[in-house]
């Protein structure tokens, strides 16, 4: 990586894909729609004015195939619809077979909403990731390990294969 963002050699594969992803511009990204709440919590008020996000540009094809040391190019996008629309860019060097995912929530978001959908509330076995600048998780999944991360009122996540890169220590 450029700038000194991350040393690989020091830190795994996925850290540094959150760390490009964080660094590579989430700022203002979510949208003046009437926010997802759990009864009595209000999300964080926007602030300043929205700006339009691409989540394939959050972590560009380029900037994770340095990290994870294969070329990858974006192989599908979606917009998952549920109760919390969630954008969704894929990487990798097939069609259709992610190697890298990045997710990113359109509406804001309550930090209580963040902590009961990946932390202890949610089960498994998370694990708060004290090292980054905002509130994040790790979470590890039969062969898949994912960061997410609460970004001023945005979550964003970074998912991929243990198969494909070094977990997370």
């Amino acid at each position: 990586m450029t700038r000194g963002t991350c040393s690989c050699v020091r830190r795994s594969t996925l850290h540094c894909l959150v760390l490009a992803t964080l660094t590579l511009g989430l700022t203002a990204c979510t949208s003046p729609r009437t926010p997802t709440e759990l009864p009595g919590i209000t999300p964080p008020a926007p602030r300043g004015r929205t700006v339009a996000v691409d989540v394939c540009d959050l972590l560009p094809p380029a900037a994770a195939s340095d990290i994870v040391g294969r070329q990858l190019q974006v192989v599908g996008r979606r917009v998952e619809p549920s109760r919390l629309e969630t954008l969704r860019c894929d990487l990798g060097q097939r069609f259709a077979e992610p190697m890298v995912t990045v997710e990113l929530t359109t509406d804001p978001v309550a930090l209580a909403v963040f902590e009961s959908a990946y932390g202890d509330a949610a089960g498994g076995d998370p694990q708060p990731l004290s090292r980054m600048h905002s509130t994040s998780v790790i979470r590890t999944e039969g062969d898949q390990q994912s960061i997410h991360s609460f970004v001023r009122g945005a979550v964003i996540s970074v998912r991929t294969n243990l198969s494909l890169v070094r977990p997370i220590q």
